[in-house]
Formats: structure tokens, C-alpha cells, sequence
């Protein structure tokens, strides 16, 4: 979706639904603080396993999919926390 249409969508639903513009950019920020997450916790996991490797040479091999996993974990539940924040923020607007 593109800057324009996302701005049209807003404009179309605003008059229906007052407060979707707020609503739609807290999930944005929600989403991409999942990423942030994700990409984050991938980081610090890997670097851990290899000074983990380095430091005790009996361990001999890590995986991708522990960081991966790692990450994924971490990215569902900041994203579902805000998200969930968003939603009762709305809500609550609604209601008003």
C-alpha cells in the first residue's frame, strides 16, 4: 500500500468511523515495533551463540533457527501487546 491509498482509505473511512486514522497508524508503529523485535532479538541471539562457541570449545555448532525462533517469539509478543493497546484505545474512543 502506498502513502496515497493509505491516505485515501483514511479520508474515505473517517467520516464513517471517527478516529480510524489514529487507530490505523497505531497499528503501523504496532507492526513495526515487531520488526524492531525480530530483528533485534535474531541479533543478539546469534552474537551470543558465537561468543558461546568461542568460549567453550565443546560446543561445536549453533543454528540459525534458534535466533530465528528467538526473534519470531519476541516479535509476536511486542506486536500483540501494542496491537491489543491500539484496540482497547479504540474501543474506548468508540464508546465516548
Amino acid at each position: 500500500m502506498n502513502r496515497t491509498s493509505a491516505t485515501a482509505i483514511k479520508e474515505h473511512y473517517e467520516e464513517t468511523r471517527p478516529g480510524i486514522s489514529s487507530y490505523l497508524d497505531c497499528l503501523t508503529r504496532s507492526y513495526g515495533t515487531g520488526v524492531g523485535a525480530l530483528a533485534f532479538t535474531f541479533a543478539v541471539v546469534h552474537v551470543t551463540q558465537q561468543i558461546v562457541i568461542k568460549r567453550f570449545p565443546a560446543v561445536r555448532r549453533t543454528h540459525l533457527a534458534v535466533s530465528a525462533v528467538a526473534g519470531v517469539v519476541a516479535s509476536y509478543i511486542a506486536a500483540k501487546d501494542k496491537v491489543r493497546k491500539c484496540r482497547d484505545s479504540w474501543a474506548a474512543s468508540r464508546e465516548q
